[in-house]
């Protein structure tokens, strides 16, 4: 893997000593080699790892840390801190409002997560909520929302907007009072990744969980770790949080209730990007050699790695190269069968829209 600039090297290792304490002795050093710390802010924040980098620096006591940055990230830490509280309140209220009309919504990410995998829910930084229901439930959900003061976006007619969640896109609800943006969707992947998941894939076997007073389902353990895998896929693991949940859940969770996302994984067509978001995270050190000796040894690895981590020294201004990022995915699919159906549910994508 290429070398990689001492800003994002940093992040990258102010990460890895939260999830091992012992890696804290090597972070003066890795701070003496930077040369813009406004950089690290920006990266950390892109990558929604600022309050994991916060907390570690303060537990470390600064070291090498400039002033104007340790100010900077203890503001963005107790902003951070007060919306949280905010979404707090907002969550429960939303899924009691769906239990009430009988609905039965599966969280992925948000609080509840970051407070299972974490420890902390202000901790893991999220812009939104994700929830997913059954393709029979999501107008009843929709207009659970409405009527409560949330509208909807895009805005589309309700015909249009039954065909835009059935394609797999989720609609974001948000309401002016509110905190955050609640997505709902019926699948986790639009359907143009040609991977045969929705709803009850995710839903076998979810366990019941209160968060604050409101009951919600959760997926299991292994299907989280999953989704989690798949989520950073779609978005070509441009923000390396996904990466940092990886190793949350990893770390959490044990090795045998883990053991079914592989054989689920390959199931869908999709062991390849279980096993790439598995071994990137490694190679970021957030997650150790001894946890799952199975170690993707294909010659693509490293040139898929260091496209990854292209996308991730960008911090989100690189302009979109739609070829390289098609390729970088296909190559990701388990067969030659597996890439040609994404080809060719991408293309004919591109042709209705």
């Amino acid at each position: 893997m290429r070398r990689l600039e001492p800003e994002l090297a940093f992040v990258l290792s102010s990460v890895a000593a939260f999830f091992a304490s012992e890696k804290r002795q090597a972070l003066a050093s890795s701070a003496t080699a930077v040369n813009n710390w406004n950089l690290v802010v920006e990266l950390a924040d892109h990558h929604r790892l600022v309050f994991l980098l916060h907390d570690v620096m303060a537990a470390s006591e600064w070291p090498g840390v400039p002033d104007a940055t340790r100010n900077k990230l203890r503001a963005m830490r107790t902003a951070g801190a007060a919306r949280y509280e905010f979404l707090g309140k907002e969550i429960p209220e939303v899924l009691s409002l769906f239990g009430k009309s009988g609905l039965k919504p599966l969280l992925f990410r948000g609080p509840f997560f970051a407070r299972r995998y974490y420890g902390d829910p202000s901790l893991r930084q999220c812009d939104d909520l994700d929830i997913m229901v059954s393709s029979s439930e999501y107008l009843s959900a929709a207009e659970v929302l409405r009527t409560t003061g949330y509208s909807a976006r895009p805005g589309l007619a309700l015909s249009e907007e039954m065909d835009y969640v059935r394609r797999g896109w989720s609609v974001s609800f948000s309401r002016p009072t509110g905190c955050s943006a609640i997505d709902i969707s019926i699948r986790l992947l639009p359907v143009n990744y040609a991977i045969p998941e929705q709803y009850e894939f995710w839903a076998q076997g979810a366990q019941s969980v209160e968060f604050d007073g409101a009951r919600a389902l959760v997926p299991l353990p292994h299907k989280t770790l999953l989704a989690t895998a798949l989520h950073g896929y779609k978005h070509l693991w441009k923000r390396l949080v996904w990466l940092a949940d990886i190793a949350a859940i990893s770390k959490s969770e044990t090795p045998e209730s883990l053991a079914p996302a592989w054989r689920e994984a390959e199931a869908l067509g999709a062991g390849r990007i279980m096993s790439f978001g598995f071994g990137l995270a490694k190679r970021m050190g957030w997650i150790g050699p001894h946890e799952r000796p199975e170690k993707d040894t294909r010659r693509m690895f490293e040139a898929q790695a260091d496209y990854a981590l292209l996308l991730a020294r960008e911090a989100g201004g690189r302009p979109a190269n739609r070829l390289l990022d098609f390729v970088f995915q296909a190559s990701l699919r388990d067969s030659a069968g597996d890439m040609l159906r994404f080809a060719s549910a991408m293309l004919g994508n591109r042709r209705k829209v």
